[in-house]
C-alpha cells in the first residue's frame, strides 16, 4: 500500500512539474515584456541527429552570456534576451559531446516590440572535430513550429521579423561607373570552423 502511494505521489509530482513548466515556459507580451526570440535547431553529430537539449549561447557587448535551449522538434524561444547586438558564441550539448566553439561567430540584432525569428540553424559535425553550420534559412519552418506549440499565444499577433546572421564580411567596392551606384556588400557565408581535438590521455 505504501509503495503504491509513493508511486502515485511520484506520478503526480511529475505531472505537476510538467504542467508548471508548460505554463511558465512562455510569458505573454505586456507593457514590460515586448521581445521574443524564436528559432529551431538541427544538429547531425556523426551518426546521430540531435534536436532537443541543444543550447545556443549568445554573448552581448558586455561579454554576458544568454542561452537559448531547444525542446521538442528543435524549437527554442526566450523572452529574457534584451534587445541589442549579440554574437553567437557556442553550441552546447548534453551527454558528454564536445561543444562547438563558434570562433568569431556571426552577429545578430535583437529588436524590441517584435518576434525575432532566427529561422532554423543546421549544424553538421564529423568525427567530433570538424563542423559547419548553415543559418539564414528555414524562417517559415521555425514560425510554423512555434505556432503549433503556442497557437493561442498573443505573440502570434505581434510583428514577426526574420533576423539574419551577419558574418560582417568586408564590403566590395562599387564599379567606377556609374558613380552614383551604392557599394555592394558580400553575401553572408556560412562559417566553417575547426574544433580542436580532445587532449591525448597518457
Amino acid at each position: 500500500m505504501k509503495r503504491t502511494q509513493m508511486v502515485l505521489r511520484g506520478i503526480l509530482a511529475v505531472v505537476f512539474a510538467m504542467a508548471f513548466t508548460a505554463c511558465a515556459s512562455l510569458s505573454e507580451p505586456d507593457g514590460t515584456n515586448q521581445t521574443l526570440v524564436v528559432g529551431g535547431v538541427i544538429v547531425r553529430y556523426d551518426s546521430r541527429t540531435i534536436i532537443e537539449g541543444v543550447q545556443i549561447e549568445l554573448r552581448d557587448s558586455r561579454a554576458r552570456t544568454h542561452t537559448l535551449s531547444s525542446g521538442a522538434g528543435g524549437l527554442f524561444y526566450s523572452t529574457r534576451i534584451p534587445p541589442g547586438v549579440y554574437r553567437v558564441d557556442r553550441i552546447v550539448f548534453s551527454g558528454g559531446l564536445r561543444a562547438l566553439l563558434w570562433t568569431n561567430g556571426p552577429s545578430i540584432v535583437i529588436e524590441n516590440g517584435v518576434v525575432n525569428n532566427l529561422g532554423e540553424i543546421n549544424a553538421n559535425v564529423r568525427w567530433g572535430m570538424y563542423w559547419n553550420a548553415n543559418a539564414n534559412q528555414g524562417y517559415d519552418q521555425a514560425r510554423d513550429l512555434f505556432q503549433q506549440r503556442h497557437g493561442s499565444s498573443s505573440w502570434n499577433e505581434m510583428p514577426w521579423v526574420n533576423i539574419g546572421f551577419n558574418r560582417e564580411n568586408t564590403p566590395v567596392a562599387a564599379p567606377a561607373e556609374p558613380a552614383a551606384q551604392p557599394p555592394q556588400v558580400a553575401e553572408p557565408v556560412p562559417p566553417v570552423i575547426q574544433v580542436l581535438p580532445p587532449p591525448v590521455e597518457y
